[in-house]
């Protein structure tokens, strides 16, 4: 997998690097009159509230992407480096916000699914488990 990227570094790290430099011409040309709008800060403030009071958030939250990297890193397949931190993600669930293993099932083949009272954070975080993703899976069977 890292002989991959590593070859298509060349197509690759040009383009991020344009597009690193418009970016910075962007968010230079963007004056603080024209900078972010009440209207938008106070968006950014709702999602974080809102996510303040659904979930119990932490360092510990981390784990899971402390469980991926070191595996990919060390040539560990990426299916066997995923469902570990599937498994490291469910059980700090489980602990941190106290939910039931029949939910984390739940969750892990149909989704997420909440109703926040933020539409921003509904879409967000309202997505698919495994069966969202059969019919990508389809298409290559």
């Amino acid at each position: 997998m890292f002989l991959h990227i590593r070859r298509t570094l060349w197509t690759t790290l040009p383009a991020i690097i344009m597009t690193l430099i418009s970016f910075a011409i962007v968010g230079l040309i963007n004056t603080p009159h024209n900078a972010a709008s009440p209207d938008s800060i106070n968006r950014v403030s709702d999602i974080v509230d809102g996510l303040k009071n659904h979930f119990n958030i932490s360092w510990l939250s981390m784990l899971p992407i402390t469980v991926v990297v070191p595996l990919l890193v060390g040539g560990w397949p990426a299916y066997i480096a995923i469902m570990a931190g599937a498994i490291a993600g469910s059980r700090l669930s489980i602990v941190l916000q106290g939910t039931s293993i029949a939910d984390v099932t739940d969750t892990l083949y149909n989704g997420y699914h909440i109703q926040s009272g933020v539409a921003a954070l509904d879409e967000l975080l309202n997505r698919g488990g495994m069966s969202a993703m059969y019919p990508l899976a389809m298409l290559f069977l």
